[in-house]
């Protein structure tokens, strides 16, 4: 990883920075808040050697630097722990004792430090004055006193400092503060950085790039989960709808001398928000005066009905079946007059239907009807529906969703694709993070203010025949004066009426209430009995 890869981690994973410092200087309180006080005093000695002859002054200071290190040991040392017990009159083991006295001594000096630490400032004061009355006397006895006929001089020590103040020298909160804030630092800014060496999921267009398609656009994560994000309902200037007519003005212009029309939205897994996406790139299709026609190719998880709330009953597999015709079964949507063929009725085998010649037929018919035909198919990796449906379309793109969609599922998701010889138009990072407005490239100029939704007032859904499948109207509130009302469908419809959370992409919510299935769409709410 360089320098930009590191930065770039920590930006991404700023908060587990800021949540491991703030562990840190958490821990760090906590742990001084628990530590005792200690306060200590010191005794500062004068280490000699006299001689009785001056050619030997130099001889004897050297060897009083080489005693002072000896020295040091012996203020630690049991024998001392005993006389400075006896000396201060304390009830405690010389083991005790030994551990609260500590030396030091300068170098190439004769300066011994003896420090003793205690608890309270009266302790430590009375444990330096026994050490410094002791201590010479031990030294004088373990070198067997002083004999003017030895040939080694004798060692005098003298207190020439002390015993001082007690200081406190424990807890040393600002340095345990500092110290812990900055083991917390260091700690999360690896953990940033091995989460994201260990990251695997799709964060960024190179590695999109790197997987062996371009990214067409790039949509951005909304918030606000309710209601369904679609553009054209309130939304004609919000940055969703920019996203999505990029999207689309790349598709158009992709290929001048054959131009796309058919369009498959296809992803590797569920619940990256492909039909959300198809949706909108229909809606964008339709906005531009464009003959558009959505198609639910998802005949095991059908999610389109559902989120526009529209009749899903009859649809693609009827037709397929010839139980019902296609004007029947061909349903608009909103003022953009969307066309929307649902998955209809469940088949017991949707990769032969699909696979079949009635669904290639049927996708040839449509080609000379609508300008723009988008198809959303079901995942890739747990079936080959989505490969099947894919191979009507003019080529496909691929849904990614952003941190979740790892690049091991975008490589096999365009590798399934290229072996049946399907194009791959390029791919679509959904759930980006949505930067500030004004920090972005556009945010400034497309974000939405309460005086840009206009009052929408949408008449009853058609279909194209005589029959009128659903059996009910849509009605919508103004969008700009008050909140959406409830909207009941009386379609007769039975059948399972649990949403499967694990088909839903992000940004398609729904909710299940016992007696019926209420359905949340940008429209409203819609109750089917079940």
């Amino acid at each position: 990883m360089d320098v930009r890869g590191f930065f770039l981690a920590v930006r991404n994973r700023w908060w587990v920075v800021i949540l491991a410092t703030v562990i840190g200087a958490a821990a760090a309180v906590g742990i001084t808040s628990r530590e005792a006080k200690q306060y200590s005093s010191s005794v500062t000695f004068f280490v000699a050697t006299p001689s009785a002859e001056p050619g030997q002054a130099y001889q004897a200071n050297l060897y009083a630097q080489a005693l002072v290190n000896s020295y040091v040991k012996l203020l630690s040392s049991d024998e001392l722990a005993r006389r400075v017990i006896a000396q201060a009159g304390l009830h405690a083991t010389p083991q005790a004792v030994a551990g609260k006295i500590s030396g030091t001594a300068g170098l190439n000096t004769v300066l011994l430090t003896a420090t003793a630490t205690d608890s309270t400032p009266a302790g430590a004061v009375r444990l330096s004055s026994a050490v410094a009355t002791a201590f010479g006397p031990m030294v004088s006895s373990l070198n067997n006193n002083y004999n003017t006929t030895a040939t080694k001089a004798p060692v005098v020590l003298s207190v020439v400092s002390g015993p001082i103040s007690p200081v406190k020298v424990a807890p040393r909160r600002m340095l345990n503060y500092l110290l812990g804030i900055l083991a917390g630092l260091v700690i999360g800014l690896a953990l940033a950085v091995l989460r994201e060496l260990l990251d695997t999921s799709v964060r960024s267009d190179e590695q999109v790039a790197a997987a062996g398609t371009g990214v067409l656009a790039s949509i951005s994560r909304i918030r606000r989960y309710w209601p369904l994000p679609l553009i054209g309902v309130g939304r004609d200037r919000s940055i969703l709808a920019e996203e999505m007519r990029r999207l689309r003005t790349s598709l158009q212009y992709m290929q001048m001398d054959r131009p796309v029309k058919v369009i498959a939205v296809v992803s590797s897994e569920a619940a990256e928000g492909r039909s959300t996406v198809a949706i909108n790139l229909a809606l964008a299709f339709a906005e531009a005066g464009r003959q558009t026609l959505l198609i639910d190719a998802d005949l095991r998880r059908p999610q389109i009905a559902e989120y526009l709330g529209i009749e899903g009953a009859v649809g693609l597999s009827d037709v397929l079946a010839r139980q019902v015709d296609l004007d029947t079964a061909l349903q608009t949507w909103g003022e953009q007059k969307l066309h929307v063929l649902a998955s209809g009725s469940l088949p017991p085998h949707p990769s032969e239907l699909l696979g079949s010649r009635q669904m290639a037929d049927l996708v040839a018919r449509l080609r000379s009807e609508f300008d723009t035909i988008i198809i959303d198919t079901p995942p890739l990796r747990p079936v080959t529906d989505g490969m099947i449906a894919a191979l009507l379309s003019d080529g496909a793109i691929v849904v990614v969703c952003n941190g979740r969609t790892s690049r091991a599922q975008l490589g096999r998701a365009l590798q399934a694709l290229r072996a049946v010889d399907v194009p791959v138009l390029g791919a679509v990072r959904n759930m980006v993070p949505l930067r500030r407005p004004g920090r972005s490239a556009h945010g400034a100029y497309v974000a939405t203010r309460p005086s840009d939704a206009a009052a929408d007032e949408h008449g009853p859904r058609t279909t194209r025949g005589s029959h009128d499948t659903a059996g009910a109207a849509i009605s919508l509130a103004n969008a700009a004066t008050g909140p959406l009302p409830e909207i009941t469908l009386d379609t007769g419809r039975e059948g399972n009426a649990d949403a499967n959370p694990n088909g839903s992409p992000p940004h398609e919510p729904a909710d299940t209430q016992p007696g019926g299935r209420v359905v949340r769409t940008a429209l409203g709410r819609s109750r089917w009995p079940g």
